[in-house]
C-alpha cells in the first residue's frame, strides 16, 4: 500500500499503520519522519550494547527493555498534566525549522512516498502519582493520537503501558544513539517531546565523540541540566533503582 498524499490535518496513527511494514517512519506532533536507510554500523553496535546492559538490569526487576523498532505512541497528557518546560519551548521554537528540514530530507508529502549537574533524584512522589494517573487515562482511538516513535532503547516499569502493538504512554526511560540522520531531531524535537511526556530519563549516546548526555526529570516536570558522561566515568539510574553504568561499557 502507498504513502498516504499529503494532508493538511497531518498524519495519525490510523495512517502510519498503514505504511507498508519494509518502511520505517516516526511522527512527531503529526510530522512524518523517515527512518530508513538503516543506520551504520557502529550505531548499531553501541545501540546493542546498551540493550543488553540495560536489560541486564531490568530482567531482575519488575521492568521491561525493549529495542527499536518497537513502536512507542505517545497520545497528548490531559490538561493539568504540568507545563512544558524549556526543552519543550525550544521545540516549539524550532518547529518550523525542523519541518522544512523533514521536507528537503523527504517525507510522505515531499516525495510521494519517500521521507546539571549530577545529584539525588529530584522526581517527586506526587510527580510519579501525576505521570501514571495521565498514563492511564483512556486510550484515545487511533486517529487521535499523532505521535509515534522509536526509541532505540526503552525502558516500561509500568506494564499496563504494552499491548500486542508496542506501547501507549512514556517509557521510564529513554536512550537515543545520534547517527547523522538524527542527531538533530534527537537533541531538539525529540528532548521536548519527551520532556513533555514526563519520560523520567533521557539518555542520549553519541557513539562516534563517546559521549552519553543524560537529562532526568525534576519534580516541576521538566528536564534539569544534562550530566555528561566520558569513557572512565559512572553514570547512576534512578530509573534502574540506583544502578551504577560504566560508560566505557557503552562503547565496549
Amino acid at each position: 500500500m502507498g504513502i498516504p498524499k499529503e494532508d493538511e490535518r497531518g498524519f495519525t496513527y490510523a495512517d502510519y499503520a498503514q505504511w507498508p511494514d519494509d518502511e520505517r517512519w516516526e511522527l512527531i506532533d503529526g510530522v512524518a519522519w523517515n527512518m530508513s536507510p538503516a543506520p551504520a554500523r557502529n550505531h548499531q553496535w553501541v545501540v546493542g550494547h546498551v540493550f543488553r546492559i540495560v536489560a541486564d538490569l531490568t530482567d531482575a526487576g519488575p521492568c521491561q527493555t525493549y529495542i527499536a523498532p518497537f513502536d512507542v505512541r505517545l497520545p497528548e497528557p490531559p490538561p493539568g498534566a504540568g507545563q512544558a518546560g524549556p526543552a519543550a519551548e525550544a521545540g516549539r521554537n524550532t518547529r518550523e525549522a525542523t519541518s522544512e528540514r523533514n521536507a528537503q530530507a523527504g517525507s510522505p508529502a515531499a516525495d510521494t512516498a519517500a521521507t546539571a549537574s549530577r545529584g539525588p533524584d529530584t522526581t517527586s512522589s506526587s510527580h510519579a502519582a501525576a505521570a501514571a494517573a495521565s498514563s492511564h487515562a483512556a486510550e484515545p482511538p487511533d486517529d487521535a493520537v499523532t505521535t509515534v516513535v522509536q526509541p532505540d532503547v526503552s525502558v516500561f516499569c509500568d506494564p499496563e503501558l504494552l499491548d500486542d502493538r508496542g506501547a501507549h504512554g512514556p517509557p521510564d526511560l529513554i536512550v537515543e544513539v545520534l547517527s547523522p540522520a538524527t542527531s538533530y531531531k534527537d537533541q531538539t524535537d525529540k528532548l521536548a517531546l519527551y520532556e513533555r511526556h514526563a519520560v523520567r530519563e533521557y539518555w542520549i549516546v553519541n557513539p562516534d565523540a563517546r559521549w552519553v548526555m543524560v537529562y532526568r526529570l525534576t519534580a516541576d516536570r521538566r528536564y534539569a541540566k544534562p550530566d555528561y558522561y566520558c569513557p572512565g566515568d559512572t553514570a547512576v539510574s534512578h530509573v534502574l533503582a540506583g544502578a551504577e553504568l560504566d560508560i566505557a561499557r557503552f562503547f565496549a
